[in-house]
């Protein structure tokens, strides 16, 4: 988990190709091969480095990618970036043409295929200094000895080293807000307000909520606060999973799957396949981006042939469930009699998957889920459902929202756009004011809470 504030995608290698160049040194030969392809890839493109046998111990490749300043390392010292290598093998970063000192920071490599290494440009290595500035330029060398120092330098500059292919991907680091990123979104949300170091969609300020089934009624496949002893059998995956992060602003855990649908879809499988005909409804909660047209959840059988069964969010001519709701933790319950009455066998339920709108990533967006869950009986009670009918006026509001309920209210808790508590009381009322006269102009999202259940809803301050 990448945690809560996630650093910025500088680069990955999908979309406009970044300026690359050979940085080998003047010792002969000096080659170094880059190419940009889909061999050992991460997620779809990523960059080829192939240091040779015989040549500088320091060759490298730069990259500059395209349409920034460069990253940001004036506050957050660090870039993570997804390195593929089957040798062990020392990686040193450098940050070169920027507005402050050039800066180096060394990761180690397993050599266990992909791996994330993070890079700390807070002391500075081969000896530089700490970074403090925008830097254009990323060199990557991977020669580097583990012990520190290049490869087999000795007296000799110009050794024979052994060859490396490494396979780089997901340069990640920090951008200035409103700067765009490799995925063509800015570092800011709909209203011009930094996300606090998030590229593409803001992340929700709030995790999913607390599932209420219980343990014996509940099938698994995604949920990581409850402890549910019946779980998917997970054996194998497919696709593209973007991230999965930690939306719990406190000390606990509490994680959600981030989907980029404008890459891929993805879903995962089994060995079995596994009778779930005891279920009654599948559910999930997502949160979308701004913008969201919709995505589809798809149930996959196996019963003598694999049988994609969908159901689309967003496609009201299929009748499915209407418009998709943008920046709220929203939950969908399916009946398990939706997928059988097209034909799902639910005796044989062999892998799930999460698809694009339409299955086109021209139509994608970013979108998070959690708590995907098959049930015995409907996982929203009588009570639960009557927390959707919590009334919150006027919204849009220049002082106070009201908010009504035809349950007692035991807990009000009110965050910004960076999930930052700005507001939090235990009103025991079933009428309540939320005074939003300290709060600056923008969007919030107050989590509230009642005898009956809870609901997060989105506010705005104008």
């Amino acid at each position: 988990s990448l945690g809560y504030a996630q650093l910025d995608t500088i680069e990955n290698f999908d979309g406009t190709a970044p300026t690359l160049q050979p940085d080998n040194g003047d010792c002969s030969p000096n080659f170094i091969g880059t190419n940009i392809g889909t061999t050992q890839s991460f997620d779809a493109n990523s960059l080829e480095i192939i240091a040779q046998a015989a040549g500088n111990p320091w060759q490298g490749a730069q990259v500059i990618p395209q349409g920034i300043s460069g990253m940001d390392l004036t506050t957050t010292l660090d870039m993570t970036v997804e390195v593929y290598s089957t040798t062990a093998a020392g990686i040193l970063a450098k940050v070169t043409d920027g507005t402050g000192p050039d800066s180096a920071a060394a990761a180690n490599h397993g050599g266990t295929g992909w791996e994330t290494l993070s890079f700390d440009f807070s002391t500075g290595a081969d000896g530089t200094v700490a970074a403090n500035g925008v830097y254009p330029t990323i060199r990557f060398y991977p020669l580097w000895s583990t012990s520190g120092g290049y490869a087999g330098q000795g007296t000799n500059p110009c050794v024979s080293n052994a060859p490396i292919t490494i396979y780089i991907d997901d340069i990640k680091g920090t951008l200035a807000v409103g700067e765009t990123c490799s995925d063509g979104i800015q570092n800011q949300d709909e209203t011009g307000v930094d996300c606090g170091g998030v590229c593409s969609a803001c992340p929700p300020p709030t995790a999913a909520p607390i599932p209420l089934s219980t343990d014996g009624t509940t099938y698994s496949i995604y949920n990581d606060t409850n402890g549910y002893s019946t779980t998917f059998p997970f054996a194998y995956q497919f696709g593209v999973l973007d991230a999965e992060e930690d939306l719990d602003a406190g000390a606990g855990v509490n994680n959600a799957w981030r989907f980029d649908f404008t890459v891929a879809g993805y879903g995962q499988g089994e060995g079995g396949p596994d009778d779930v005909s005891t279920y009654d409804f599948v559910s999930f909660d997502y949160y979308a981006e701004a913008g969201t047209t919709g995505f589809r959840f798809v149930m996959i059988d196996n019963d003598g042939a694999v049988e994609e069964f969908n159901y689309q969010l967003g496609d009201t001519m299929m009748g499915d469930n209407g418009d998709v709701v943008t920046e709220a933790w929203t939950k969908v319950v399916i009946p398990m009699s939706y997928f059988t009455g097209i034909g799902f066998d639910e005796t044989n339920f062999f892998q799930w998957k999460v698809d694009p709108y339409n299955q086109s990533v021209a139509a994608g967006s970013v979108v998070y889920i959690d708590n995907i869950l098959l049930t015995q009986g409907n996982p929203l009670s009588t009570a639960d459902l009557e927390t959707t009918d919590f009334k919150v006026y006027p919204n849009p509001t220049k002082a106070d929202w009201a908010v009504l309920s035809n349950s007692t209210i035991t807990d009000i808790a009110v965050f910004d756009i960076l999930g930052k508590q700005v507001i939090s009381f235990q009103p025991d009322a079933t009428s309540v004011t939320i005074d939003a006269s300290s709060l600056k102009t923008g969007v919030y999202f107050a989590r509230i809470e009642g005898v009956n259940g809870s609901k997060t809803i989105k506010l705005v301050k104008e």
